[in-house]
């Protein structure tokens, strides 16, 4: 029996690492998505991606730091 942590936890099959790992990488690209949001632009995370509002200029400075 194979016995592996990860971010504090034991996982003992392959089916836990895989869904820790996903969750790890999916909240590091949500942490991020929102550190390149400038002032004045809010985003969420919704069904579909995610939605950022404010004003254009923002959003596209935003657009600019994710494209890096």
């Amino acid at each position: 029996m194979m016995k592996l942590t990860f971010n504090g936890k034991n996982l003992t099959s392959p089916g836990q690492l895989s869904r820790e790992l996903e969750k790890s990488v999916l909240a590091a690209v949500d942490r991020q998505i929102k550190a390149a949001a400038p002032a004045g632009v809010k985003v969420k995370r919704t069904s579909q991606g995610y939605v950022a509002e404010g004003d254009a200029a923002s959003i596209q400075k935003m657009a600019k730091r994710l494209g890096k």
